[in-house]
């Protein structure tokens, strides 16, 4: 268990292996329903990682924060350790973990009633997947563009952003039955949602034959 590592590493005087064991400790608790104790340990590891400064050890426990935070309804400092990987992300110069990093900003950031924040945060994403020149990863983040307006009740918006993700998924097709989907469910009462919801249910059934087929 964590708490048998904990011992093990503070009994060999290994303050990185602590730290790491109190990352774990910290998930076991946000699982087990205690932010309190899963928000001491993570700060515990944090101080650890700070003062050896190994910035990328301390992704996951600020990871770890976040959701420890946000299952204590502390949305401001979920907020504050997100922005936290995102910063460490760029500067260790992992766009793609950064990205996803600002994905969590977006969501913190709706929860807790700042919506423009969400909205920057998401788009900042798409921006630096398509820099990478990764389209899924670019979708994945537009997703989350797409659900920061359709949370908003923006849905031309939404709908804007659910055709970018389908030209950017083109061929394969799970996907595109996906963002057809959205496209569908981003203004239901529109001309072309039906066409939308049809395709998407045609493109199911295609890739499902074609699974059937390999």
């Amino acid at each position: 268990s964590a708490k048998d590592l904990l011992a093990i590493f503070q009994k060999a005087g290994d303050k990185e292996g602590e730290a790491a064991a109190l990352t774990l400790a910290a998930n076991a608790y946000i699982v087990g329903g205690e932010p309190l104790a899963a928000v001491r340990a993570a700060r515990q590891a944090l101080q650890v990682f700070i003062e050896k400064d190994n910035k990328l050890a301390e992704m996951p426990v600020l990871e770890a924060l976040m959701y420890a935070n946000i299952v204590k309804k502390d949305l401001d400092e979920a907020q504050r350790a997100a922005t936290e990987m995102a910063k460490i992300a760029m500067f260790s110069g992992k766009k793609k973990s950064a990205a996803y990093a600002l994905l969590s900003v977006a969501d913190v950031s709706l929860a807790s009633g700042t919506p423009a924040g969400a909205v920057k945060a998401a788009e900042e994403a798409a921006e630096i997947c398509k820099g990478e020149g990764d389209k899924e990863a670019q979708a994945t983040c537009l997703c989350g563009v797409y659900k920061v307006h359709r949370t908003l009740s923006k849905p031309a918006s939404a709908r804007k952003v659910a055709m970018d993700i389908l030209k950017l998924v083109t061929g394969t097709k799970p996907m595109e039955a996906a963002a057809q989907l959205m496209i569908a469910e981003a203004q239901p009462a529109s001309k072309d949602s039906l066409a939308a919801a049809k395709a998407a249910v045609e493109l199911f059934r295609e890739a499902g034959e074609k699974g059937g087929e390999a």
